[in-house]
């Protein structure tokens, strides 16, 4: 999507999400190296005393920053037609439906003083919110449906079809710089592990978990599709797995020497 933006003249793109998943967005999407981010992991060895002060929620609460500071970038790089700043925002499934702050941004984005010619909407759909089922979470068909107010188009796509996954945020791109208007993607899958660590999934969803443990994933499905057409062979499936351990754990063996930087 990013790269299919940069074709169509985007200069900038801001981005805002919750907490899960930031890792895999630093280390392949922005490409902050990897012995930064296992070196901040890992810890200086010196004691420092931490306070944490009461906050509300904070889900979705990203939304209209995001916004906001795409519509600044616009504003100060004088991008009057705004095509070279665009946002992005990905969601959850439940806090897209549930959370009032997303209808209300996404209800700035035609007003004239707000709009920012689109913003490009990625909802992470597993199913499931923490511990809640669709059904006792929205009214609606689709955790999507909110963004029919807009007339916003939405194309919903099987997080198990990578192309098609690739497919349906490169047209959102294209939609956003054709038409300047929000466009929402709805990956629909699964979360195959707990909401976090000490969550165990079986307990509250155990016929979704048991279908899910013997499912394989999306990466094994891609590979095996490669594999079928003759695209790929098993030595070159190897010889990617074995290159990518070997980046990973040449960078882990960096961070022990990394010395961040003023500006990291």
């Amino acid at each position: 999507m990013f790269d299919r933006s940069a074709d169509l003249e985007v200069e900038s793109i801001v981005i805002g999400m919750s907490h899960r998943g930031r890792l895999n967005d630093f280390g392949n999407v922005v490409w902050k190296p990897l012995s930064q981010i296992f070196s901040e992991f890992t810890g200086g060895g010196k004691r420092i005393h931490l306070s944490l002060v009461a906050n509300t929620s904070h889900l979705e609460a990203v939304d209209p920053i995001v916004v906001g500071k795409t519509r600044a970038n616009q504003y100060y790089s004088n991008d009057t037609d705004i095509t070279k700043n665009l946002g992005v925002l990905i969601h959850g499934d439940g806090s897209f439906v549930g959370q009032g702050v997303v209808y209300e941004t996404l209800h700035l984005s035609a007003l004239p003083n707000y709009t920012t010619g689109g913003t490009i909407h990625i909802v992470v759909n597993n199913q499931v919110a923490f511990t809640t089922d669709p059904q006792a979470g929205r009214s609606s068909q689709y955790c999507t449906d909110v963004a029919k107010a807009l007339n916003a188009p939405i194309f919903h796509v099987n997080g198990d079809d990578l192309e098609a996954v690739v497919h349906a945020c490169e047209l959102a791109a294209e939609w956003r710089q054709t038409f300047h208007s929000d466009v929402v993607v709805d990956i629909v899958f699964y979360r195959r592990f707990g909401h976090n660590e000490i969550d165990e999934p079986s307990f509250t969803q155990p016929k979704m978990y048991q279908i899910i443990r013997s499912h394989p994933s999306a990466l094994e499905i891609y590979q095996k599709k490669l594999l079928e057409s003759g695209q790929i062979t098993q030595e070159d499936i190897n010889r990617i797995q074995n290159k990518v351990n070997s980046i990973l754990n040449e960078e882990f063996m960096e961070s022990k020497d990394y010395v961040p930087k003023r500006r990291d």
